[in-house]
């Protein structure tokens, strides 16, 4: 009996009809499939009952292919039986076993014999973007396209394709006729892009509008090369291998000026872009080393610059550079950077030597782009010079000038002429749980005499620290091992006699600098003002008591960021975390967005009335939309954003009346 079972079952799955069965405890069930989108795919169905064998059973239809699952052995008039599909991802079901369900087929107290149908429909409710890429220029490179949408899931999804790949997005889960989505792309540097929906051709996105479901949408992405390439390379006559930086200047596009370090083992690539074809000048030249003189060929031989005029979109053009020594005393020294983990932020280091010149100089380095310090006019086997770098927050540095790791900086005794020398600077990863107390000394005070500077904490370690700091001078005090929120720190100075210092750490006072509950991974300032009387010292009305800037004139008591030290000493006007001395947009308003090297927002980078310090209007309102996105993106790529925040910003500059 069993073997004849088994064969019916197989005889109806093959032939997809009603078996006659002779015998008690018999059910048929006849399952067919449809697509409302014309899919021939198969979909696995399920039926599970109360009872028979087998109580559950599983089998692939497809449309044109019915089956029919064989229940047996059960008592007549007892049979429950519910028949499911596993429902493809996009699409809706809809089974009729007489009555339409969306849930499943259902029967219930099934007699012996009893021959039941139930018809499976899946409607498509998704939709499709298909996403093909284009380079006017014929390169492969690949380009991040998103996605987004006001309803379906996913909401925002993206991908990185090249014209050898295409992409698919697919968009789920909405009501039929009410899906927008717009399809964007992460605008490579120096390109333009073009995107074409099918019906309209656009600068700034493909543009879908009440998307139905099934629907099978395209968009063909066109970049177009705007830019143009400056490849630079180096030689010595002596044979060095030392880089040298190279700058490039132009009349129009962008950047206007650019920097590179270069040397015969690295060369530099400048990109210039938004410039109108055939009207882009420009110049390289380096800070050519002392003891040395610079011969440039860009086609015709020159000691002055590499010179190009009335540049197209897409050209590649070529600086070589040559440096001849002259007869000079002249030694280099070499600071080369890294991190432990993948930090990229470059950090000031400073050179000090006991002769040469200049005595001292400073410079930023960042990995991958190490900076060559020259000294010249020495005494030959004469020179020494330090090296010594200001730490970032979190890290602990450690120095190798070929004598093996230190951890207070390159030391270089002796130096001869021609001399070339390395400083590795590694950063460890240690945590926030170090912190920087920078003092500074004001110029023209009562006093132009060296005085101690001194650091006292209650915690951490070092406990105390000192240096001999002279009017205008600078240094920073790093405590660490402490409990962020928990350290408490004071600063004086060791005044000359007959001088009073007035201190400003926000709150100005005569005392002292005085910070309580200090945080890790933070920065603290003091400003030190040498006086000679009491009262008002700086006249300007107010008492130094309460001055919010007792050493400089402001009547007003303008404070922009509000943090009790008045812009007129504040060293950081606006609250943003960068100097007034190195901040472009040194008043910048509260913004969650604010570039760390420069100190400005997205907004002051592309002003609503036009190019950033140009003083004339955008050319179009695609030139804006373009700095918008291009600034967006730059923030996105270094982490200053996310890409649901990039989005947002485009969309707010779109919805703008800027650059019309």
């Amino acid at each position: 009996m069993q073997m004849l079972s088994r064969a019916v079952l197989v005889i109806s799955f093959l032939c997809g009809s009603q078996v006659a069965w002779a015998g008690s405890g018999q059910a048929f069930f006849m399952v067919t499939k449809a697509w409302s989108d014309g899919s021939t795919g198969s979909v696995e169905v399920t039926l599970e009952c109360n009872t028979g064998l087998p109580v559950s059973q599983s089998t692939f239809i497809s449309p044109g292919s019915p089956v029919t699952f064989v229940v047996a052995d059960f008592s007549s008039g007892n049979l429950d039986c519910r028949l499911t599909e596993a429902v493809p991802a996009g699409y809706a079901p809809t089974y009729d076993d007489g009555t339409l369900s969306s849930v499943e087929c259902f029967w219930s107290d099934l007699i012996d014999g009893a021959s039941v149908s139930c018809d499976i429909t899946n409607t498509n409710r998704r939709a499709a973007f298909t996403v093909s890429k284009t380079w006017s220029d014929g390169i492969l490179d690949p380009v991040l396209v998103s996605l987004s949408c006001n309803t379906g899931l996913p909401l925002e999804q993206w991908f990185l394709m090249s014209p050898a790949s295409g992409v698919t997005f697919v968009v789920t889960d909405f009501e039929d006729g009410v899906l927008d989505c717009d399809l964007t792309e992460m605008v490579p540097d120096g390109y333009e892009a073009s995107y074409d929906d099918g019906s309209t051709v656009s600068a700034f996105m493909c543009d879908f509008n009440n998307v139905n479901w099934g629907s099978e949408l395209s968009c063909d992405i066109t970049n177009t090369n705007v830019h143009a390439e400056f490849t630079v390379t180096k030689e010595w006559a002596d044979g060095r291998s030392d880089a040298v930086l190279v700058t490039i200047e132009c009349n129009t596009g962008l950047p206007l000026t650019n920097t590179a370090a270069v040397s015969p083992s690295m060369g530099a690539r400048f990109m210039v872009n938004d410039f109108v074809s055939g009207t882009l000048d420009c110049r390289i030249t380096e800070a050519v080393p002392p003891g040395y003189e610079a011969e440039y060929e860009d086609g015709t031989p020159s000691s002055i610059e590499c010179a190009y005029s009335s540049v197209n979109h897409g050209a590649r053009l070529d600086c070589q550079i040559t440096n001849s020594p002259l007869m000079t005393t002249s030694a280099a020294i070499t600071a080369s950077k890294e991190y432990s983990d993948d930090n990229l932020s470059p950090v000031e280091v400073q050179l000090d030597c006991n002769s040469g010149l200049p005595l001292s100089q400073w410079a930023s380095v960042s990995p991958g782009n190490p900076v060559t310090f020259v000294v010249e006019d020495f005494p030959g086997g004469d020179l020494d010079c330090e090296l010594r770098e200001f730490a970032p927050f979190g890290y602990a540095p450690s120095y190798d000038d070929g004598d093996g790791p230190v951890p207070d900086g390159c030391a270089f005794v002796g130096l001869d002429d021609g001399d070339n020398r390395l400083c590795e600077i590694f950063n460890n990863w240690v945590g926030f749980s170090r912190t920087a107390i920078i003092a500074r000394r004001a110029s023209g005070g009562a006093s132009d005499n060296a005085a101690m500077v001194q650091v006292d904490c209650l915690s951490g370690s070092p406990l105390r620290q000192s240096i001999m700091l002279a009017p205008g001078g600078v240094a920073s005090f790093v405590v660490h091992g402490f409990d962020s929120g928990d350290l408490d720190c004071r600063v004086v100075e060791w005044a000359p006699n007959g001088i009073t210092p007035v201190y400003d750490d926000g709150s100005p006072s005569r005392f002292d600098c005085s910070y309580e509950g200090m945080s890790a991974g933070q920065a603290y300032f003091c400003g030190i003002f040498d006086l000679d009387a009491f009262g008002d010292e700086d006249g300007d009305n107010v008492l130094s008591a309460d001055d919010n800037c007792p050493t400089l004139p402001n009547s007003q008591q303008a404070d922009f960021d509000q943090d009790g030290a008045g812009d007129a000493c504040d060293f950081d006007a606006d609250g943003d975390g960068v100097l007034d001395e190195v901040d472009a947009c040194p008043f910048t308003s509260r913004s969650p967005y604010v570039d760390p090297e420069t100190g400005c927002s997205i907004a002051q980078l592309c002003p609503c009335e036009g190019p950033m310090g140009s003083g004339m209007p955008w050319g179009s309102r695609a030139e804006y939309l373009g700095c918008v996105r291009d600034w967006a993106g730059d923030f996105l790529l270094r982490g200053l954003i996310t890409f649901a925040e990039r989005q947002q910003i485009i969309r707010a500059a779109k919805n703008s009346n800027c650059g019309r």
